[in-house]
């Protein structure tokens, strides 16, 4: 969720403590009451929502940064190996390859960087395996480094169909907080006008609820406008639809 997101689901809270504590005179309006009813069912939506696309984010993300850095152990020390071996017998391609691979020149590449370095160095490391041995690479850890490879190009795709699953939820998460707008505005704004003359402390208190608080300090107003709007149409004679 967005700052704003999270400010106005707090207010959403509010307005439904409001309808808890006053639910005497709001059972009063079977119409309202039922607007406050949709609108919890909005808001637990809402976090059921929110819950599902933090826990996306944190998952993917631990899991595509655990496999790079099992990667990263992995490929430099044979790497090393590679260097070494292509120095003594004056490979100049593979030493110009291998020049500077550090745990620390590896983390600074972005992913689509470190997955082509990758490819590069393990074709390196696949042909000159029979001379590495000395060097202390055999072929298992040549097969160990291919799994950790398979490992960080698996987290990478998940990580992007999860970017996909995110997107979706973003945008369920979206409507659910419309919907929520929705109710609020459309029915419990409009009915509660129905109890501000006969209970203006109550009507006072509601209007508090209905306050946006800003995180930072301050407040919104998510109401500036509504209520106007609302008066002007009372004023005219319109008929409010219960």
């Amino acid at each position: 969720m967005t700052p704003h997101q999270e400010n106005k689901l707090a207010m959403y809270g509010a307005v439904n403590k409001f309808g808890k504590r006053f639910a005497k005179q709001v059972s009063a309006i079977p119409a309202l009451e039922r607007a406050f009813s949709n609108l919890a069912r909005a808001v637990s939506l809402i976090k059921f929502k929110s819950q599902n696309e933090e826990e996306a984010v944190a998952g993917t993300f631990e899991l595509k940064q655990d496999t790079r850095f099992a990667l990263i152990v992995v490929l430099v020390p044979a790497t090393g190996a590679l260097s070494s071996y292509a120095r003594r017998n004056n490979l100049a391609e593979v030493k110009r390859l291998t020049f500077k691979i550090t745990r620390g020149s590896l983390n600074k590449l972005n992913q689509t960087d470190l997955q082509q370095k990758t490819a590069i160095l393990f074709k390196l490391l696949n042909e000159n395996k029979a001379n590495l041995r000395d060097y202390g690479i055999d072929a298992s850890k040549i097969v160990n480094l291919k799994q950790k490879i398979d490992a960080f190009n698996t987290a990478i795709n998940t990580h992007e169909e999860s970017g996909s699953e995110r997107s979706r939820t973003y945008i369920e998460l979206n409507r659910a907080f419309s919907a929520a707008d929705y109710v609020l505005r459309g029915d419990i704004d409009c009915l509660m006008e129905i109890l501000r003359e006969d209970n203006p402390e109550i009507y006072n208190e509601f209007l508090s609820a209905r306050l946006i608080k800003d995180s930072v300090g301050g407040y919104k107003t998510d109401n500036e406008g509504i209520f106007s709007r609302i008066n002007r149409r009372l004023r005219r004679g319109k008929k409010l639809w219960l």
